[in-house]
């Protein structure tokens, strides 16, 4: 007996365990009486749980000694320990050794029970105690077996993640980590569960995610820093790319004073400035206009930036600028591009003009050198080559091909075009321009990627490194090197070549996406984007050229926004924009759309102190009387007395007094101004609290959140907006604003019947509470869904509308029914000529969330940069899909979808996964009304959707829906389907 247990001690020390340790076997056989007194000398396993006993609660307190207390772990529980010594010796003294304290058990403390103990040799004072012991460890034992089961999985669950891991970091070494290779994708997996409840409630738990606080001048008293700490700042940042030691030393003492007086425990961040390259000064502080095109020199100031002052003579032109990089022009290279201002500004490198100075340009595509600095003759017909490339030195050439029997050879000319991306950029058909628009070239072949001729550049580098495009000449002229080439109507730059359900409480968004290194640094064509894009017209595209301008980059829908305008207005904007349709052949792919104004409730402020145009300017806890004027708005005048302070404003709704209740609040002007109702003073009058300092205009929109205003979804105008003009025009779509139930839906239907409007289809904005509320039933009654955030955003809490998107793009999804995402999307491009870093998240995760279309507002109806904002939503929705995982995407939707579904959407459904499976380019629907094509996009294949149809109707009303191209024919043979 001594030697077997001597020999599983010296096991279980080899595994690191102590020598009393015993398996989970052993443990189970010595509670049920069935271990025998042999252990194999092989056992050595180390135990996940460890079972021993003895008296201990027996033992007086104070003499017990720290080896005998009770212990509980995560993976078993240990009763006792002992010191370690061989096990033969201790069941000898368990059996002869003199009582030290008797105990009723009959065990004394400090023994312990070895493993190769056999009930057979124990007597009854030790028996009875381990029976009524035994029971108690069956059901230990069942537990431990669960415990064992769980980790048994854990450690899988562990070793799976390493060989994930394995994959690109095949061992770690202290002075080289192996980076992920090129091509391995890392799979993101997102789940939300969203419910009505949790978007119009508030959240009942705690945060957990934390905060961080950038502190500044705005908030460094200590009335500042308390607001932040009361507020649930988490991390204080202070940001040293501005400010002294002595400045940050202030506000770190003061903010150290708030916090022990408030016992906060915010923690400290300290944001370096880092290797940042600033501008130099301005001659005067003058701020300098640079022109696109116009050159400019760059400086490499270094320190002397603070001190050096940049110019713009505007005599000459001639322009200055300083940078702080002081290696500026040892590191750039032609070609390379310089971004000022967060990308605000770009300039690109033409030439390195000496080791401090260097010539740049606003970015524009031109051509390369030519041989002997020949200008080359263009005629008629004749064939170009341009050639891509990064070599501003390349030099282009014109060559006669050999004379064959057919007559004399052609003759070719070989242009550089310094843009390595043209090739990708371009499509058949397309027109170019050179020279400054002089000369007009057609594209006839595009061919991408390496095409080994044999020509050479000036750096001995392939010729067709970077493709090739073969082009006719259409207006002939003479072409000198160094000259800006453009798409006709467009910019190459930002080119882009036009191309029932769910109704559980809880709405499961799932979104999975796939991305690798290859994807985030190398290219997208864009021209394969399946997000479909709205663009709202306005002055700013009213013209032919404007109209032109969105069709050739990428428009699908046109937006009408009757909330502006007369329909003489919106009139001539259709004509002329019919007319570039039918020039450009684009009737089928762009289709029209009428937007309501809806019942909005309008503020009016019109008094003698208005009658200079001068707003009111309302002060934060200011209070005031809000009149509900009804239809008398139009002439009612609000006031305010400035002796006073006395000051009224009225309100549209009539029935605002009977619907809004104290405590409520009323936003004015998208809520910019936010009044507290504190009394109802009569049937049409309350008064209120200004919650903040805000100018006021006359004529604002209002909203009452939580508050559901009966008003009639079309008003008087808005049913003749539809009868006598979307209906009368063939439009393809009616948005209409503010729908709150099915009946909303169904009036707008009946309202369209009566003038034989059946064809125009029916997007309902989704804007207030009871729109969410009442989803379910909406969406099976409209045609498509428009998540409408902006006013959405005043009925709710804003941090709610992420939670609201995700909902009703999910069900609408799984309902097959096409969903738009609108609302300042790129708002920033109004005026910047780049989005801001969290508009392009925006945009994407829209188009992860799974919306079929997403909208421009003002930045294409009233923005400085209409076409580029038009090209950024293209391109950012474009490298938006590439990284979507489209077999989870489709599997999920096809789980949630409701059964039974119908034959067509049964078979329909599976093209979209089997694309996966052959590896299919595209698939081809024909159909006379786009329902089949529509049911293939529900489950958003991988591939483009070709609807080959004879109806112009049928293809525009698939414009808004995921992944739909259209081809049209003269006449579909007949059938039975579809």
């Amino acid at each position: 007996m001594g030697g077997h247990g001597s020999k599983q001690g010296g096991a279980a020390r080899a595994t690191g365990q102590p020598d009393d340790a015993v398996t989970a076997e052993q443990g189970a056989a010595l509670a049920t009486g069935q271990l025998d007194d042999a252990v194999a000398p092989e056992q050595g396993v180390v135990p996940t749980l460890a079972t021993v006993f003895a008296a201990a609660d027996a033992q007086p307190s104070g003499s017990r000694s720290s080896a005998s207390r009770s212990h509980v772990h995560g993976s078993g529980t240990e009763l006792a320990a002992s010191d370690a010594e061989p096990s033969s010796h201790r069941h000898r003294d368990l059996l002869h050794a003199p009582h030290l304290e008797p105990v009723a058990s009959g065990l004394h403390l400090g023994h312990k029970l070895s493993s190769v103990v056999s009930f057979a040799s124990m007597g009854d004072e030790v028996v009875r105690p381990l029976t009524t012991a035994r029971n108690a460890l069956k059901s230990v034992h069942s537990r431990m077996d669960l415990l064992q089961e769980f980790h048994a999985r854990e450690m899988a669950a562990a070793a799976f993640k390493r060989d994930q891991a394995l994959d690109w970091l095949p061992e770690y070494h202290p002075v080289s980590v192996v980076p992920p290779s090129r091509g391995a994708l890392t799979n993101l997996e997102r789940v939300t569960r969203v419910s009505q409840a949790c978007i119009t409630n508030d959240v009942p738990v705690g945060r957990k995610t934390k905060v961080v606080c950038t502190l500044g001048p705005g908030c460094w008293s200590e009335e500042g820093l308390a607001g932040l700490l009361d507020a649930g700042m988490d991390v204080a940042r202070f940001n040293f790319s501005h400010g002294t030691h002595a400045t940050h030393q202030e506000v770190l003492d003061r903010l150290r004073k708030v916090a022990a007086a408030k016992k906060s425990h915010v923690a400290f961040l300290l944001d370096t400035k880092g290797p940042e390259i600033r501008t130099a000064m301005l001659r005067g502080g003058k701020d300098i206009t640079l022109e696109a095109g116009q050159e400019v020199t760059v400086v490499a100031a270094g320190e002397d930036y603070v001190k050096w002052e940049g110019f713009k003579d505007e005599a000459t032109g001639e322009t200055k600028i300083g940078l702080s990089y002081a290696r500026l022009c040892q590191s750039m290279k032609p070609g390379g591009i310089i971004l000022i201002a967060d990308g605000a500004i770009s300039i690109e490198v033409v030439r390195i003009l000496n080791d401090t100075e260097l010539l740049g340009r606003g970015p524009e595509v031109r051509t390369t050198n030519l041989r002997g600095h020949t200008p080359l003759q263009l005629g008629a017909g004749q064939t170009v080559v341009l050639v891509p490339t990064p070599d501003p030195l390349f030099e282009g050439y014109t060559e006669k091909e050999a004379a064959s029997e057919a007559g004399e050879g052609a003759v070719v000319h070989y242009v550089g075009i310094a843009y390595p991306s043209l090739a990708a950029k371009l499509r058949v058909g397309d027109v170019l321009l050179l020279n400054e628009g002089a000369i007009s070239i057609s594209v006839k072949e595009v061919q991408t990627g390496m095409v080994d001729t044999g020509l050479a550049g000036a750096t001995g580098a392939p010729a067709f490194l970077n493709g090739r495009v073969l082009a006719e000449v259409t207006s002939p002229g003479k072409l000198l090197e160094d000259r800006a080439v453009d798409v006709a109507g467009g910019s190459l730059l930002q080119f882009v070549a036009p191309c029932s359900g769910y109704t559980g409480t809880d709405t499961i968004a799932y979104r999975s996406t796939k991305v690798g290194l290859d994807l985030v640094t190398g290219p997208t064509d864009v021209r394969q984007r399946k997000t479909k894009v709205i663009c709202t017209l306005g002055p700013k595209c009213w013209s032919e050229e404007g109209l032109g301008m969105l069709v050739d980059n990428g428009m699908n829908v046109a937006r009408f926004n009757f909330s502006h305008g007369s329909h003489a207005d919106h009139q001539a904007v259709l004509d002329r924009l019919r007319d570039v349709l039918v020039a450009k052949g684009a009737e089928h792919r762009v289709a029209l759309m009428l937007d309501t104004k809806g019942p909005e409730v309008r503020v009016v402020i019109r008094t003698a102190m208005l009658r200079g145009g001068k707003d009111i300017s309302l002060e934060a806890g200011q209070e005031l009387t809000v009149v509900a004027v009804g239809e008398d708005y139009i002439k009612w005048e609000g006031f305010k007395d400035e002796a006073t302070g006395e000051t009224k404003i009225g309100l549209s709704y009539a029935h605002l007094c009977r619907d809004v209740k104290v405590g409520g609040m009323i936003k004015i002007g998208d809520g910019q101004i936010t009044l507290e109702v504190l009394e109802i003073t009569s049937p049409t009058e309350l008064r209120a609290r200004a919650l903040n300092s805000k100018t006021l205009g006359q004529r604002k929109n209002c909203n009452l959140p939580g508050v559901h205003v009966e008003l009639p979804v079309l008003g008087p105008n808005d049913v003749r907006d539809v009868q006598q003009f979307a209906v009368k025009n063939k439009m393809d779509f009616v948005a209409a604003s503010f729908v709150q139930s099915a009946d909303d839906v169904n009036f707008i239907r009946r309202t369209l019947d009566e003038v034989g409007g059946q064809g125009v289809r029916i997007i309902s904005k989704i804007e207030s509470t009871a729109g969410l509320v009442n989803y379910d039933a909406i969406l099976a009654a409209t045609d498509g869904i428009m998540v409408a955030r902006g006013d959405l955003a005043m009925e709710i809490p804003s941090e709610k509308v992420a939670l609201a998107q995700k909902m009703m793009i999910t069900k609408a999804n799984i309902a097959g029914k096409f969903v738009v995402t609108a609302t300042q999307m790129l708002e920033s491009m109004t005026s910047a000529p780049l989005p801001t870093r969290a508009e392009m998240t925006d945009v994407a995760n829209a188009v992860f969330d799974g919306t079929d279309a997403v909208m421009l507002s003002g930045e294409t109806a009233n923005g400085a940069f209409p076409e580029l904002a038009l090209s950024t939503m293209a391109a950012i929705a474009a490298n938006a899909e590439v990284g979507t995982n489209y077999p989870q995407v489709y599997d999920f939707i096809r789980d949630f979808s409701a059964r039974p579904m119908s034959t067509a959407e049964a078979v329909l459904g599976c093209a979209a996964k089997n694309v996966l499976d052959v590896d299919a380019a595209l698939i081809l629907v024909i159909s006379s009304t786009g329902e089949s094509a529509r049911l293939v996009s529900k489950y958003r294949p991988r591939v483009p959707v070709l609807l080959v149809t004879d109806s112009l109707a049928a293809a525009r009303s698939c414009a808004p829906s995921f992944g739909i191209l259209v081809s049209i024919v003269e006449q579909l043979p007949e059938s039975r389907f579809d």
